[in-house]
């Protein structure tokens, strides 16, 4: 009898004939290693349910499922979390939280699972979703919540599947670490609207419709430790009874790469930069720019070939090099604090207008623009500036240059 088991160790059961095809796991178990069952082919479910089975609680290994603990097996499984109906199931993929300090008190938890096919969602009052967590699992539901949840890690979702037009809500999520959603499919809605950091290419290749981050700034306070433990130690953030304080929001590098389903979206208040390649190859048609936006780095929206509205970018003070290309934008106006520039940036762009506030012009390359731009497109300059673009390289290269007289 296994009825008071506790420890599975490694390779414990392989090319075990004689087990049942559908053997009970008791509640008792406190650690299951690597390839326990390998090989035994004739299991079809596993039955029972594992307390605290995909749990790390307060920092300590309860109950820990090594990789590969069921390789090769084809069964249903519930835990106390939910119904897991799996496919072909090659074992959790998952963290484990670190060990407290010695005289540190832990707090921690994460939730980690595998990849399968799941069917109910009841939300286990996790903090983290840990790394992979979800990688590659069919998540079913018109309407899936996790409430409590701050942090979702590196790729906790990355290739998962949702319902078409399901909506997510992750409301009290602070951060989405690199490669989060990366590749997850169909057109849902995510709702992240407290979230300030997302992480590199947190959701590239994502099929997503909308996707809600930072609706409003995330102030700081010491309640909001679970996301502050996040945060660089050289964070300028500081407490403060005299004013409130916000998280600086921000947003990594191929962010939103290739989102072919994302229509539209808000950039937060309070983002300083759109880093390279935030929204390269998007289906968006248009996008707002926050005055907190300072610059844009280079492909940022390079071939977003469905982009024709892009408000804001009279605030933007320096643009990369390709960060427009390949856009379908008709208008462009530039700051009069705009510094730079970069080649290519708004090349194969059908501009027809261009209207820059710039009182001294910077070079710019014969390439920032396309040919066909500097041919047929009007420039609108400042008055009192028209010697200066004249003898400015590549702006004196626009045909028809409009404005700029003594006044």
């Amino acid at each position: 009898s296994i009825s008071a088991l506790e420890y599975l160790h490694d390779n414990a059961f392989a090319r075990c004939a004689k087990l049942p095809e559908k053997p009970e796991l008791p509640r008792t178990i406190k650690y299951i290693g690597i390839n326990p069952f390998i090989y035994c082919t004739q299991i079809k479910e596993f039955k029972g349910t594992l307390a605290n089975g995909y749990r790390i609680e307060k920092g300590y290994i309860n109950h820990t499922i090594q990789p590969k603990s069921f390789y090769d097996t084809l069964f249903p499984f519930e835990t106390e979390y939910g119904s897991y109906a799996r496919d072909l199931y090659i074992g959790l993929r998952g963290e484990y939280a670190d060990q407290p300090a010695e005289g540190e008190a832990p707090s921690l938890q994460v939730l980690v699972a595998a990849p399968g096919t799941i069917s109910s969602w009841q939300d286990p009052a996790t903090q983290f979703i840990g790394r992979e967590a979800f990688r590659g699992s069919i998540i079913k539901g018109n309407s899936i919540s996790f409430g409590p949840t701050t942090n979702v890690r590196v790729s906790a979702f990355e290739d998962a599947q949702f319902d078409n037009n399901a909506k997510i809500s992750m409301i009290n999520v602070y951060i989405i670490e690199d490669y989060g959603f990366f590749g997850a499919g169909a057109s849902a809605e995510l709702d992240a609207s407290n979230c300030f950091l997302v992480g590199i290419r947190a959701f590239a290749n994502c099929g997503f419709k909308k996707i809600t981050i930072s609706s409003a700034q995330v102030p700081h306070t010491g309640d909001n430790a679970p996301a502050r433990a996040m945060i660089s130690a050289d964070s300028d953030i500081t407490d403060s009874e005299e004013e409130v304080e916000y998280y600086p929001v921000v947003i990594e590098k191929y962010a939103f790469e290739n989102c072919t389903g994302l229509e539209s979206f808000v950039l937060p208040e309070g983002l300083k930069e759109i880093s390279e390649g935030t929204f390269m190859g998007s289906s968006l048609t248009s996008i707002v720019i926050p005055e907190s936006v300072t610059s844009i780095g280079k492909k940022a929206f390079n071939n977003c070939e469905n982009l024709t509205v892009a408000e804001g970018l009279e605030h933007v003070n320096t643009i990369g090099d390709y960060a427009f290309a390949g856009t379908k934008l008709n208008s462009l106006v530039i700051s009069e604090n705009a510094t730079s520039i970069g080649e290519y940036a708004f090349a194969d762009v059908p501009l027809t207008e261009v209207k820059t506030n710039v009182v001294k012009p910077f070079e710019i390359s014969d390439n920032t623009f396309s040919a066909e731009v500097f041919e047929n497109a009007a420039l609108y300059i400042p008055d009192g500036t028209k010697e200066a673009y004249e003898a400015t390289w590549a702006w004196n290269m626009f045909k028809n240059i409009i404005g700029g007289e003594n006044e």
